[in-house]
């Protein structure tokens, strides 16, 4: 299933220059929600592909500095997932995905610079087809 044409969406809301299909959409707004349904999750930034996604998620430590209560990337993923698939009426993940933790700042910024970019290099892609 194809979710639509490549959509990145910056932390700071600026216009992506693509559109979503409708289930595009529904999967953008499964992963804005993630801070709703799980508070000490942020997401910080996100690109929408025609047939995956990235997603840079940011688990805050609480007042101790401990995350006892924070969820696994797992749960936060696994209820995106989910719920997404449920909203759409037909499945739309593979069973797993890959992580990565991010560790420093060069890290980070190399995953940041990979979501911004990935767009610009769909028709490289072994699945690209056009839409």
């Amino acid at each position: 299933m194809t979710v639509g044409a490549a959509i990145s969406r910056p932390r700071d809301g600026s216009a992506p220059a693509y559109t979503l299909s409708e289930t595009g959409k529904i999967v953008e707004t499964a992963i804005q929600s993630i801070p709703t349904v799980y508070p000490s999750v942020s997401v910080e930034k996100y690109v929408v592909m025609p047939n995956h996604i990235h997603m840079i998620l940011w688990i805050h430590a609480g007042d101790s500095g401990r995350m006892i209560s924070a969820p696994t990337i797992s749960t936060v993923v696994g209820q995106m997932k989910r719920w997404a698939a449920k909203q759409s009426g037909v499945p739309l993940w593979q069973r797993s995905y890959y992580d990565h933790i991010i560790r420093g700042e060069e890290d980070h910024r190399a995953a940041a610079e990979y979501i911004d970019a990935n767009p610009t290099r769909w028709r490289e892609d072994e699945f690209y087809t056009e839409i």
